[in-house]
């Protein structure tokens, strides 16, 4: 299982990471999503792209989720996460470190 998440591929990396670096809020995300992606890279159960979405599709108040990819592979592996479940201590973790993000990007 592939557990990279944020890995350069093709240039449309740099397209879309020189995109999102333009915007102050999108500089502040960017800074504080790396304590997010730790976190993802460290469930046990799945891999980190697949925990994000298992995560998102674990809220009752959700019935899809909308992704964007440009890679088979990275599609057939989100895909799958549809069947996955976290633990709890897992959706504790991504809790925990989603509210600390969310805290600093918005002040």
């Amino acid at each position: 299982m592939n557990k990279k998440i944020g890995s350069i591929r093709d240039g449309s990396f740099f397209f879309y990471s020189a995109r999102s670096l333009l915007k102050p809020t999108s500089r502040r995300l960017a800074t504080c999503a790396g304590a997010m992606r730790e976190v993802l890279r460290s469930i046990p159960e799945m891999s980190a792209a697949q925990a994000a979405f298992a995560y998102v599709l674990a809220n009752p108040g959700v019935s899809s989720c909308v992704f964007g990819t440009t890679n088979l592979a990275n599609s057939i592996e989100v895909i799958e996460s549809s069947e996955l479940q976290l633990s709890p201590s897992s959706m504790s973790a991504i809790r925990q470190a989603f509210q600390l993000m969310d805290q600093t990007i918005s002040t």
